[in-house]
């Protein structure tokens, strides 16, 4: 679906990473010693290969509108943000 909302064609190269990504993120839940009746480790592992996707997909986007090093720059001040609001509201709470 990215690469018809990218326009972008991708090389062996790039579908052998992805199939790396994905294999690597399956061999490491399967090897914790899944269970049949037991897909919650796999379900969270494709997750988190599913979030590798989308902020590698989001990077990518991003620094072909800005120069990359303001682009990572005001990504991480975006995500000291993030978290530091995070962080005030449970020290508030008393957390």
């Amino acid at each position: 679906m990215l690469i018809f909302i990218l326009g972008e064609d991708i090389s062996f190269k790039g579908w052998s990473g992805i199939f790396l990504i994905l294999a690597g993120v399956v061999f490491i839940s399967l090897k914790s010693g899944i269970k049949k009746s037991d897909f919650k480790t796999l379900k969270y592992a494709l997750l988190v290969g599913l979030s590798i996707v989308l902020y590698s997909v989001n990077d990518k986007v991003g620094v072909a509108f800005a120069d990359p090093l303001v682009y990572i720059n005001f990504k991480d001040l975006i995500a000291i943000s993030f978290n530091k609001s995070f962080f005030f509201l449970n020290r508030e709470k008393g957390q």
